[in-house]
């Protein structure tokens, strides 16, 4: 099934945030750009968007959201695969969004990635994810779109078993810059309001 075509990544909320409009989640960010790049469609919805439609299912489409809804989690039952990129304060909500996915929908495949794997890796694979992603998320991410079986093969993790693929990775210097940047839309990064000397400002990373 790695030839997903109807793709959702999320993050969860951020309750313990004065203001969860400030700064921008770029790992999801990150992968967008990686989407785009093999040909997908990119379309960011929020709770109240109703742009899932068959219309826009039509060729490979990624959707991404920052507001998932788990009043209506109907709007979803379209989805092939769905990446939830998850903080361990978060790892609650994620859980609880696998939980209510796999007893409505258990044909959509269910991944999770972010800074939560990395310390609790074992936690995610007695949840039941499909699909753990531990590390840099870019190349696993990119071979999952494009059905890149052999590149999965050699980023296997060692736990990784038949009901839970775990993938791990780590980006050298060299193959990071050979990724795009973090993907901004208008529509997604104008909702976040920063301020600096009154002047509007953004998050980068840096570090890698």
């Amino acid at each position: 099934w790695f030839t997903n075509k109807r793709v959702l990544l999320l993050t969860m909320d951020s309750p313990f945030l004065d203001n969860s409009l400030v700064f921008p989640y770029l790992g999801i960010l990150y992968l967008i750009a990686v989407a785009k790049k093999a040909g997908f469609k990119i379309h960011y919805i929020n709770k109240s968007d109703k742009t899932i439609t068959k219309e826009k299912f039509g060729h490979p489409a990624l959707f991404y959201t920052d507001e998932f809804d788990m009043g209506h989690i109907d709007r979803y039952k379209g989805f092939d695969l769905i990446c939830i990129s998850c903080l361990t304060a978060q790892a609650h909500q994620a859980y609880s969004v696998k939980a209510k996915l796999r007893e409505r929908y258990p044909h959509i495949k269910i991944m999770i990635g972010g800074s939560h794997t990395r310390g609790y890796l074992e936690d995610c694979i007695k949840e039941g994810f499909d699909i753990v992603c531990v590390g840099d998320g870019e190349r696993i991410f990119e071979n999952i779109l494009t059905g890149n079986t052999k590149g999965l093969e050699k980023l296997l993790h060692p736990l990784s078993n038949k009901s839970t693929l775990v993938f791990q990775d780590k980006l050298n210097e060299s193959e990071m810059n050979s990724f795009p940047i973090p993907l901004r839309q208008q529509e997604y990064i104008g909702r976040y309001k920063y301020l600096l000397e009154n002047r509007p400002a953004t998050t980068l990373v840096n570090s890698r």
